[in-house]
């Protein structure tokens, strides 16, 4: 199955274990453990998950319009949006082109799970 990558931190400089590093390389992991074929990898430093006006955000969305993408992996649901309003929206557009959402939260040793609204308070509380 193809798959992209998309990690975001809010700050230019973050603790390595949250620096968008880490996150691409525990979806790396977690993708290479599914045997899934990383077809890209986006990723936004210093930008707020409250706004979908990301330049890497944008890419990833664009491409997934064009090219079949079976998973998009995300080391956390706040890393791709904060905003439930958003979430929605991200849903229903990856579900247009049959793209699951993969949380891999504490890297490949976590369970997969579909990102839904009602499952998102996590990623909306901050701003």
């Amino acid at each position: 199955m193809k798959a992209v990558i998309y990690a975001r931190t809010a700050r230019e400089r973050t603790p390595l274990r949250n620096s968008t590093r880490s996150q691409i390389a525990a979806c790396r992991q977690y993708a290479k453990e599914r045997e899934f074929d990383v077809f890209g990898v986006f990723a936004d430093r210093g930008f707020s998950g409250a706004t979908l006006n990301r330049p890497g955000l944008n890419r990833m969305r664009n491409l997934i319009a064009s090219v079949p993408i079976g998973a998009l992996l995300v080391s956390d649901p706040a890393r791709l949006t904060r905003s439930l309003t958003n979430q929605v929206v991200l849903n229903l557009e990856l579900a247009k082109q049959d793209t699951q959402i993969h949380c891999v939260e504490n890297g490949a040793r976590s369970r997969a799970r579909t990102a839904r609204p009602q499952k998102r308070a996590k990623g909306t509380h901050a701003k």
